[in-house]
């Protein structure tokens, strides 16, 4: 079972924050269910790599159904081969579950998106879980040795939004409107394209760093979560990197920096969020999404559009 962070649910807050779109509580949970089930029912019937994808994600997220999400997310990829967001989408509910071998949808994605470290990552979590320290070692090597921690993020969020509100007629209203659709996302991928970062945060301390090689790895590896495309993934790095450099390293001094950067950003996101409870702001929040690749990045954007520096003061100082 997947735990959720106190990381995840600070990174949760500020995206909310930011969209402040309100979400609409079923009549009763029978209800919300069906309603769910119509919808991925209909996704499926259309057959394409978006709804198929779609679909998937209603189904493990939604419907807790973890065999049907595979089922269908592998059917998006056959329709969508050249995806690398479906690709990792696979790989990650795979990984999630018990009993199903993630090897050939690893292979998949990195024959799609050979610098991405995500692509090791189902074989970290594998030898952490089984204590393999050797396959442990190849694995933090290997995302070392890449150039970026993507999980997809713009791309899954703007294709599953799409695809729900997507008029379907005169008579046939969208699946979902958009303030509430990107809310549905925004959630659903959480958990279902975020991967549990126990393992990468396990294998970067205690003993282990005793050793030189993993101490220099894990160190590589924490520039390649920065180039991640979620905070998360670069909070973790900095995380990582306050326990492999020592206080008086210059590096320190530069993820103390980042992570009094990612502070004021969060929190100035958070200040400007309310009246955003439209649909043309949602929309607007997502387009940033389709300039930007990375959350902190969409984020920025949308300060200079306020005419907010990004960048906190001189005198800005995060609170203990």
């Amino acid at each position: 079972m997947r735990v959720v962070s106190r990381s995840m649910l600070i990174r949760l807050t500020a995206i909310f924050l930011a969209l402040a779109v309100p979400v609409l509580q079923a009549a009763s949970p029978e209800a919300d269910a069906k309603r769910w089930r119509t919808i991925a029912a209909t996704l499926e019937s259309q057959q394409t790599a978006a709804s198929l994808s779609t679909a998937a994600l209603i189904q493990i997220s939604v419907g807790k159904n973890e065999a049907k999400a595979l089922t269908l997310i592998d059917a998006a990829a056959v329709k969508g081969p050249t995806d690398p967001s479906i690709a990792w989408l696979a790989l990650s509910i795979c990984t999630q579950m018990q009993g199903c071998d993630p090897a050939a949808r690893a292979s998949r994605l990195r024959d799609l998106d050979e610098g991405n470290a995500v692509v090791h990552y189902a074989a970290l979590v594998r030898a952490s879980g089984s204590k393999d320290e050797a396959a442990e070692d190849r694995a933090l090597a290997a995302m070392a040795g890449s150039g970026y921690f993507d999980v997809y993020w713009s791309k899954l969020l703007l294709t599953a939004v799409d695809t729900l509100v997507t008029p379907r007629g005169r008579k046939r209203p969208p699946l979902r409107e958009i303030e509430l659709a990107t809310s549905d996302v925004v959630g659903w991928l959480a958990s279902a394209a975020i991967p549990p970062f126990g393992a990468a945060s396990d294998t970067c301390k205690g003993d282990r760093l005793l050793r030189d090689d993993v101490k220099a790895w894990c160190r590589k590896f924490v520039d390649v979560m920065e180039n991640g495309d979620t905070f998360i993934s670069q909070a973790i790095g900095r995380a990582i990197g306050m326990r492999v450099y020592s206080a008086t390293d210059p590096q320190f001094a530069l993820l103390e920096e980042r992570k009094l950067h990612a502070r004021y950003l969060t929190e100035t996101v958070a200040s400007q969020a309310s009246g955003q409870r439209t649909a043309e702001n949602a929309s607007a929040w997502l387009n940033r999404f389709r300039v930007h690749h990375r959350e902190s990045d969409a984020f920025r954007a949308w300060l200079v559009e306020l005419g907010i520096s990004p960048d906190p003061p001189a005198d800005y100082a995060s609170p203990k």
